[in-house]
C-alpha cells in the first residue's frame, strides 16, 4: 500500500480458461471476480472467481517446461496486474519479480524478463501498466529482498512498487 508502506498480499487460482462469449455481469446478479485478458489472438478469463468460468468441456492445461512463455502464463500475470492496478498511483510497477523452477530457470529467465518489461494491456477495457524492470529468479529465492535493497530504493528516490509472482 503506497500510503502506509504496508506489504499487501493476495492470491487467486492459477487457471486461465479461454473466455467464451459474454462474461455474465449485471445488477441482478453478483459479478464474478474475474478479468477478461487479451493475449495475442485469444481472450482468457482469470481471477478469484475463475472457477465459475469453467464449463463441462474445459480441459486443464499441461504445465510443461515452456509454460512460462505461453499466452496462458501471460494471462495469469495480467490477472495479477489487474488486481494490483487498483492501488497503483501511476500505473507503473518499478520492479516485477518472477520466479521459475530451477529446471527452467537457465532456459527461460532472459526471455521471460524481456517479455514482461515495458507496457502491457492488462484487460479488454484497454487498461495499461508499465513495468520498468523485470527480474527472474529461481524459486524460491526471496527476490523481494533483492529488489528492495538500499541501491534499488535510492535509484527511484522513494519506496518502489513491486509485484512478486512465484
Amino acid at each position: 500500500d503506497p500510503e502506509s508502506n504496508a506489504i499487501c498480499t493476495d492470491s487467486f487460482a492459477s487457471l486461465s480458461p479461454a473466455a467464451h462469449g459474454q462474461v455474465i455481469d449485471g445488477e441482478a446478479m453478483q459479478r464474478r471476480d474475474t478479468f477478461v485478458v487479451p493475449v495475442n489472438d485469444r481472450r482468457y478469463e482469470v481471477g478469484k472467481s475463475v472457477g465459475l468460468a469453467l464449463h463441462g468441456d474445459h480441459e486443464g492445461e499441461v504445465l510443461d517446461h515452456d509454460f512460462p512463455l505461453s499466452d496462458a502464463y501471460a494471462a495469469r500475470l495480467y490477472g495479477a496486474l489487474n488486481y494490483m492496478a487498483r492501488s497503483l498511483p501511476r500505473q507503473v510497477i518499478d520492479y516485477l519479480v518472477l520466479g521459475l523452477p530451477l529446471t527452467t530457470y537457465f532456459k527461460h529467465s532472459a526471455e521471460l524478463a524481456k517479455r514482461f518489461t515495458g507496457e502491457h494491456t492488462i484487460n479488454i477495457r484497454g487498461d495499461r501498466i508499465r513495468v520498468e524492470r523485470c527480474y527472474v529468479y529461481p524459486q524460491p529465492l526471496g527476490g523481494y529482498v533483492q529488489c528492495l535493497s538500499v541501491d534499488a530504493v535510492s535509484a527511484v528516490k522513494r519506496v518502489p512498487t513491486a509485484l512478486i509472482v512465484d
